[in-house]
């Protein structure tokens, strides 16, 4: 289905530092809140990455000059990179991908990829600056998914709810 006579075109790549293509989303611009900028993923979109390509519906949601972007699922789980500022083209942001991840499913937290984190960090791959706002970063989106505050609880799923073909 074309979404694109109602809806921008908007998408996502995700490097690893520096530039090294990772992860390329495209999607439809939903809008942009106190929270961030919605992209919607469509099931009939694909999700690109250096391995495969799923086709799942989610939305992502990229804040604005922080240090993470998001994407709620229509299971009701969050998955958060840790990446570095959105640097936006458009309807098209890039940010390099720091390996740490912050997951919620069925009401249990955790952080993902602390040891790719380190490595990455050890082998000089991710700049030692990144070290600081990366775990600071990781620890509060970790406090915030615990403690279910928005856009954790419900403000996803409303976005979610807006994607064409997703029921509510």
């Amino acid at each position: 289905m074309n979404y694109a006579s109602f809806v921008r075109l908007a998408g996502v790549d995700l490097v690893k530092w520096p530039d090294r293509p990772h992860r390329r989303v495209d999607g439809l611009r939903l809008g942009e809140d106190a929270y961030g900028v919605w992209i919607g993923v469509p099931s009939d979109s694909l999700s690109a990455t250096k391995d495969s390509a799923k086709s799942i519906p989610y939305v992502c949601v990229i804040p604005r000059g922080q240090w993470w972007m998001g994407r709620h699922f229509t299971d009701g789980g969050w998955k958060l990179d840790v990446t570095t500022r959105p640097e936006w083209t458009g309807d098209r942001a890039t940010m390099a991908d720091l390996d740490l991840d912050v997951r919620r499913l069925h009401g249990e937290v955790w952080i993902e990829d602390e040891k790719e984190f380190e490595a990455s960090l050890r082998e000089g791959w991710t700049p030692v600056d990144f070290a600081g706002p990366a775990r600071r970063t990781a620890d509060e989106l970790y406090d915030a998914l615990r403690a279910d505050r928005e856009p954790f609880r419900s403000v996803g799923a409303q976005w979610l709810g807006m994607l064409p073909g997703v029921r509510r």
